[in-house]
C-alpha cells in the first residue's frame, strides 16, 4: 500500500445515542470520506473499531482515549491556513470533542509528529486553526468516539473560522476574578495592540451539568473624546443558586472572529445565598410542582420534580433571585399531581 505524507487531524467526539447500526463505511482509513472545503458534513460514530495500526497512543498521551473511529480526507488548494469548524454538537454527556493534529505518513505512527492537542468540556461551536499547509496536499481527519460516550456534530474545513477558538489566546493583562458571597466580579486590561484589533468582549457563563455557555453581555471597546481607548474593563454577575459556574471572557475582532481570552471557575454554596426551607412530606416519586408568585400574583418560576424523601423533605427555596426581580412578598404553591393536594406558603422578603 502506498504511503502518503501530510498532516492528519484527529477529532475526538461523542455520539448522542447508542446506535443499533453497524460500522460506517469509513471505519477504515482506506475508505476515508472526501470532504470539500466550505461544505459542512454531518457526522456520528456508529459502533466502529479502532485501527490501532494507524495511531500512536504514546504520542497523544492523556489527551486521547480511543474508542472507535472513522476517517475523512481533504485536499488543500492554495491556502496556507484552514480551520476545522465543529458545530451542532449533541452529546449524551458533557465531554464534547477533542482535536489532535499530527503529520507523517499514512498509517505509519513512527513518522507522526504531533502539532496540536485540544481537550474541551462543552458542546459549544468551536474552531481550530491548522497550518502552515502545503498547496495541493492531501490531509486526513480521524473522528473518534471519546470515553465510550456518544455525540453527533457537523464537521467543516474552511478558510473562515466559525464559533470560538478552542484554545486560549493571550490577549488580556491584569486579569482577575473575585467572589464575594454570591457576587462575581471579573476585571481585565487590554494593551495597545489588542485595542486596535478588537471590537468587543463577550462574557459567557455555564453552570455545572449544562452543555453550553450562555452569553451574559457584550462589552464594546470604548474610546474617549480624544480617540484614546479605555484600557480597563469589568463585569459583575450575581448568582442565586448553589453550584459550580464557569465564566469565559471572549474577545471579538472587527471581522467577527472570536478568541477565548480567559476562563474562571467559581463555586457558590448554600450559605452564600438567601433561602427559606419548605417542609415537604409526600410519597416517594410523587409528581410535585412548586409555583412561586409575587405579591401581585405574577408567576415568577415553576419547579417540577419527582419527590425523593432524602433530597426534598427539607426543600431549600433560594429567594434571592425573586428579591432581585423586585418582589417583596412571595406566595409559594406546592401541588401534588398524584393526589391533587395543594398547599400555600407565604414568605416575606427583607
Amino acid at each position: 500500500m502506498a504511503h502518503y505524507k501530510g498532516l492528519i487531524l484527529i477529532v475526538f467526539s461523542c455520539l448522542y445515542y447508542v446506535s443499533t447500526f453497524g460500522q460506517t463505511v469509513n471505519n477504515n482509513m482506506t475508505e476515508a470520506i472526501v470532504l470539500e472545503i466550505d461544505r459542512p458534513f454531518h457526522s456520528k460514530t456508529d459502533d466502529n473499531t479502532v485501527q490501532y495500526a494507524c495511531i500512536d497512543q504514546q504520542l497523544t498521551g492523556k489527551c486521547i482515549q480511543y474508542h472507535n473511529d472513522q476517517w475523512f480526507t481533504f485536499t488543500n488548494t492554495i491556502y496556507e491556513q484552514l480551520y476545522i469548524n465543529i458545530s451542532g454538537q449533541q452529546c449524551r454527556d458533557l465531554r464534547g470533542v477533542q482535536l489532535v493534529a499530527f503529520e507523517g505518513e499514512l498509517c505509519s505512527p513512527e513518522t507522526y509528529r504531533i502539532l496540536d492537542c485540544i481537550s474541551l468540556a462543552t458542546q459549544d461551536d468551536i474552531y481550530s486553526a491548522i497550518g502552515p499547509l502545503k498547496p495541493n496536499q492531501k490531509y486526513w481527519i480521524n473522528i473518534d468516539g471519546y470515553l465510550h460516550d456518544y455525540c453527533q456534530f457537523n464537521l467543516e474545513i474552511s478558510p473562515t473560522p466559525k464559533g470560538m477558538s478552542a484554545k486560549h489566546v493571550d490577549l488580556l493583562g491584569n486579569v482577575s476574578g473575585k467572589k464575594y458571597k454570591n457576587s462575581i466580579q471579573l476585571n481585565w486590561h487590554i494593551n495597545d495592540s489588542s485595542a486596535t484589533s478588537l471590537q468587543n468582549f463577550i462574557v459567557l457563563r455555564r453552570k455545572e451539568g449544562f452543555f453550553y455557555f450562555d452569553p451574559l453581555e457584550s462589552i464594546p471597546i470604548e474610546f474617549n473624546t480624544f480617540g484614546a481607548y479605555q484600557p480597563d474593563y469589568s463585569y459583575t454577575d450575581k448568582l442565586f443558586e448553589p453550584g459550580s459556574f464557569w465564566y469565559r471572557i471572549v474577545a471579538q475582532n472587527s471581522e467577527g472572529q472570536q478568541f477565548l481570552a480567559e476562563e474562571f471557575t467559581f463555586t457558590i454554596s448554600g450559605i452564600d445565598l438567601a433561602k427559606t426551607v419548605l417542609f415537604l412530606d409526600y410519597e416517594e416519586n410523587d409528581d410535585i410542582t412548586i409555583s412561586v408568585y409575587d405579591e401581585k400574583n405574577v408567576l415568577l418560576e415553576t419547579i417540577n420534580f419527582r419527590y425523593k424523601t432524602r433530597e426534598h423533605r427539607n426543600y431549600p427555596l433560594y429567594v434571592g433571585r425573586y428579591e432581585n426581580q423586585g418582589a417583596q412578598r412571595l406566595k409559594v404553591v406546592v401541588f401534588n399531581k398524584d393526589n391533587d393536594h395543594k398547599k400555600e406558603v407565604f414568605i416575606g422578603l427583607d
